[in-house]
Protein backbone atom coordinates (compact mmCIF):
# COMPACT_ATOMS: atom_id res chain seq x y z
CA UNK A 1 0.00 0.00 0.00
CA UNK A 2 2.98 2.57 0.62
CA UNK A 3 4.52 2.01 -2.44
CA UNK A 4 0.59 2.61 -4.27
CA UNK A 5 0.64 5.90 -1.92
CA UNK A 6 3.81 7.13 -2.95
CA UNK A 7 3.69 6.71 -6.58
CA UNK A 8 0.56 8.56 -6.48
CA UNK A 9 1.55 11.26 -3.96
CA UNK A 10 4.76 11.63 -6.25
CA UNK A 11 2.60 11.93 -9.40
CA UNK A 12 0.62 14.29 -7.55
CA UNK A 13 3.27 16.54 -7.20
CA UNK A 14 4.19 17.26 -10.76
CA UNK A 15 0.47 17.95 -11.70
CA UNK A 16 -2.67 19.59 -10.94
CA UNK A 17 -4.83 17.67 -8.04
CA UNK A 18 -7.89 17.37 -9.67
CA UNK A 19 -7.16 16.19 -12.55
CA UNK A 20 -5.13 13.74 -10.54
CA UNK A 21 -8.13 12.82 -8.21
CA UNK A 22 -10.17 11.72 -10.92
CA UNK A 23 -7.41 9.73 -11.97
CA UNK A 24 -6.60 8.36 -8.58
CA UNK A 25 -10.53 7.38 -8.60
CA UNK A 26 -10.31 5.84 -11.51
CA UNK A 27 -7.00 3.74 -11.05
CA UNK A 28 -8.96 2.90 -7.90
CA UNK A 29 -12.15 1.53 -9.63
CA UNK A 30 -10.25 -0.75 -11.90
CA UNK A 31 -8.11 -2.09 -9.46
CA UNK A 32 -10.90 -2.84 -7.01
CA UNK A 33 -12.59 -4.58 -9.68
CA UNK A 34 -9.75 -6.93 -9.85
CA UNK A 35 -9.11 -7.69 -6.33
CA UNK A 36 -12.32 -7.76 -4.35
CA UNK A 37 -12.60 -10.67 -2.73
CA UNK A 38 -15.93 -11.31 -4.50
CA UNK A 39 -14.17 -11.76 -8.02
CA UNK A 40 -11.52 -13.62 -5.89
CA UNK A 41 -13.16 -16.26 -4.07
CA UNK A 42 -9.96 -18.53 -3.81
CA UNK A 43 -7.62 -15.79 -2.96
CA UNK A 44 -7.05 -15.48 0.87
CA UNK A 45 -4.94 -12.27 0.72
CA UNK A 46 -8.07 -10.65 -1.28
CA UNK A 47 -9.76 -9.04 1.26
CA UNK A 48 -6.79 -7.90 2.74
CA UNK A 49 -5.62 -6.23 -0.69
CA UNK A 50 -8.73 -4.97 -1.11
CA UNK A 51 -8.78 -3.57 2.42
CA UNK A 52 -5.16 -1.67 1.93
CA UNK A 53 -6.44 0.27 -1.65
CA UNK A 54 -9.70 1.36 0.50
CA UNK A 55 -7.08 2.99 3.18
CA UNK A 56 -4.62 3.76 0.21
CA UNK A 57 -8.15 5.99 -1.41
CA UNK A 58 -9.01 7.24 1.60
CA UNK A 59 -5.90 8.96 2.19
CA UNK A 60 -5.22 10.13 -1.04
CA UNK A 61 -8.75 12.10 -1.67
CA UNK A 62 -8.57 13.29 1.93
CA UNK A 63 -7.10 16.24 2.25
CA UNK A 64 -6.28 16.33 5.78
CA UNK A 65 -4.83 13.04 5.38
CA UNK A 66 -2.70 13.72 2.36
CA UNK A 67 -1.27 16.37 3.86
CA UNK A 68 -0.06 14.80 7.04
CA UNK A 69 1.02 11.46 4.54
CA UNK A 70 3.23 14.24 2.38
CA UNK A 71 4.55 15.40 5.76
CA UNK A 72 6.09 11.79 6.83
CA UNK A 73 7.48 11.10 3.45
CA UNK A 74 8.86 14.60 2.98
CA UNK A 75 10.46 14.14 6.42
CA UNK A 76 11.66 10.31 5.43
CA UNK A 77 13.68 11.63 2.26
CA UNK A 78 14.76 14.97 4.30
CA UNK A 79 15.98 12.02 7.30
CA UNK A 80 17.98 10.07 4.01
CA UNK A 81 19.85 13.25 2.88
Amino acid sequence: MILIIFLICTYWQLTDWPIVSLQIKKAYRKKALECHPDKNPDNPKAAELFHELSKALEILTDASARAAYDKVLNAKKAAKI
